[in-house]
């Protein structure tokens, strides 16, 4: 689970799942969290990885939405959860055409309620990572895009001309990202458009997940890690509401 080094306030929270309403008018499930208090707050659209919207990914909802923000998790395997790769692989092929459009009624959901400020991110884990790089190069209206283990291979032209800044956080035990992918995505950063924004951040000795249930040591410390890499880059890109008449408490 996240762990940070930071004295951030944090703020009571509301979470449960909900269902959000596409264009057409299509109820999708979905989870989320967000603070109680009447302030507006920015967003986070929160992709989960190939096996499904996890107790995990419940639980990274609310650490961000204690955090300040007001989160949604949308269930792109509509209620489904996959235990084996073969499982997962089923549902990535049968929502193939589905899931990016349901990232985007999210971040539509998001920008239009009347609690939050307006300000968006996207926050992915693998599959989801690659969703929120898919978001980030075909929006101009999104403040800031991570991708933990995303997959670059798609979007190797759009990059270039990227509007929208990017952290990419890898770890230097990726089993399914060359390491020389990750070098082209880093190069290909440095020639983008906004080549001051977009980062490529590798953490030594970590694999493809960056947060789990059941941390070793080891996997609290790249957690820790990847976790205030994560924060250090929203809050560049992010406004945040007026919070100082908070920190009394």
């Amino acid at each position: 689970m996240p762990i940070h080094d930071s004295n951030r306030i944090e703020f009571a929270i509301e979470n449960g799942n909900i269902h959000i309403s596409s264009a057409s008018g299509e109820a999708l499930p979905a989870y989320w969290a967000h603070p109680v208090t009447g302030d507006e707050f920015p967003a986070i659209a929160l992709l989960h990885d190939w096996w499904g919207l996890t107790n995990l990914h419940r639980l990274l909802a609310n650490f961000y939405a204690h955090l300040g923000f007001y989160v949604i998790v949308p269930d792109m395997f509509q209620g489904e959860v996959a235990t084996t790769p073969q499982q997962a692989l089923r549902l990535m092929t049968q929502t193939e055409k589905t899931r990016y459009p349901i990232v985007e009624t999210t971040i539509a959901v998001l920008e239009k309620h009347h609690r939050t400020n307006g300000h968006t991110a996207i926050v992915g884990s693998g599959m989801g990572g690659s969703l929120a790089f898919e978001a980030g190069v075909n929006r101009t209206d999104i403040e800031a895009v991570v991708a933990y283990g995303g997959f670059p291979q798609r979007y190797w032209f759009q990059f270039e001309q990227c509007q929208t800044p990017i952290l990419a956080i890898y770890g230097s035990k990726e089993p399914y990202i060359k390491p020389q992918e990750i070098i082209r995505l880093t190069e290909t950063f440095q020639r983008s458009a906004r080549a001051k924004d977009h980062r490529v951040e590798v953490i030594a000795g970590a694999g493809h997940n960056f947060f789990t249930e059941d941390d070793t040591e080891e996997g609290r410390e790249h957690s820790k890690q990847a976790t205030n890499l994560t924060l250090a880059f929203l809050e560049r890109y992010i406004e945040r509401p007026d919070i100082s008449e908070y920190a009394q408490y």
